[in-house]
């Protein structure tokens, strides 16, 4: 697939959708922005500049870092449907699944990038939804709200999902409520990736890299594991009035500017997801004198 693929990022990490509503990921050597110099430059993953760093996910028909899905089968817990890969999705532009994309909030403290998908048949169902996927300042985790503005399931049992894959040459995982960690070693990175051919070729071992989903405990998330579509860490969410769900995912690597080892990385994780569970709060306040 070629297409315009919106990108967000921190100084730390980058994200981009090369899938409709899966992410993939970059990793950054310095804490610098890449894309106003990939615009210019017109940079591909073998020739950026070493510091600006590298594509670092292999997503394919993975969840990638981030990946929304929907349980329709009750009897079958290990089965997902995602909007990508519909009975439709060799059908034509008119039957396929369809997408438009838009950038809703451009820096400094945030950037948050807008997904519609419509025209979701998933053979079981009929779905509508947008997706706010926002990047903060600093921050190695990026968020997203994802909400159904068409929900017509045949099966009174179906339930919101989302995962990330289990990271190449994943070592280990770790699971607690609402929060999985998957970790990997000595993972081989080539860009352009394999089937690209004619293309100069970059290979790269990584000592370790790591993803992290995390899904709010307000959502009553129930962490089950898929095997197919490349193995994928997976939350199961019960559908509730407002048809609306929240997620957080994060990434690091060795040779990245933060989080460099998976016991930084897994501790950075579980702080995020304890203040992602327990939001700032503003209320109004009224002052009063004394006379």
């Amino acid at each position: 697939e070629r297409n315009f693929i919106p990108w967000w990022e921190s100084k730390l990490m980058g994200w981009k959708l090369a899938y409709p509503t899966d992410v993939d990921m970059f990793g950054k050597r310095q804490p610098i922005f890449v894309t106003p110099e990939e615009c210019i430059n017109n940079w591909a993953g073998y020739n950026r500049p070493y510091e600006f760093g590298i594509d670092i996910l292999m997503v394919a028909d993975t969840f990638g870092t981030g990946g929304v899905c929907l349980f329709e089968e009750p009897a079958l817990p290990d089965s997902v449907s995602r909007p990508r890969f519909s009975p439709y999705s060799k059908a034509g532009q008119f039957d396929n699944t369809r997408y438009a994309r838009d950038v809703v909030v451009n820096g400094p403290l945030r950037s948050i990038v807008r997904v519609h998908t419509m025209n979701w048949r998933s053979g079981k169902g009929d779905y509508e939804l947008e997706q706010y996927y926002t990047a903060y300042k600093d921050k190695s985790y990026s968020t997203c709200k994802v909400k159904f503005l068409k929900y017509l399931p045949e099966e009174p049992g179906t339930r919101f999902g989302c995962g990330i894959r289990g990271i190449m040459n994943e070592y280990t995982s770790y699971h607690e409520g609402g929060t999985v960690i998957t970790f990997g070693k000595d993972v081989v990175i080539e860009s352009p990736s394999p089937d690209e051919v004619g293309e100069e070729k970059i290979r790269t071992v990584l000592d370790f890299e790591g993803l992290a989903l995390v899904v709010r405990d307000i959502y009553n998330p129930e962490y089950r594991y898929i095997s197919s579509f490349g193995g994928n860490h997976t939350f199961s969410i019960p559908v509730n009035n407002q048809l609306s769900y929240e997620y957080l995912f994060a990434g690091a690597w060795s040779e990245g500017v933060e989080n460099r080892t998976a016991d930084e990385f897994k501790n950075y994780v579980i702080k995020a997801a304890r203040e992602y569970n327990n939001p700032l709060e503003i209320k109004k306040l009224i002052v009063e004198t004394k006379n």
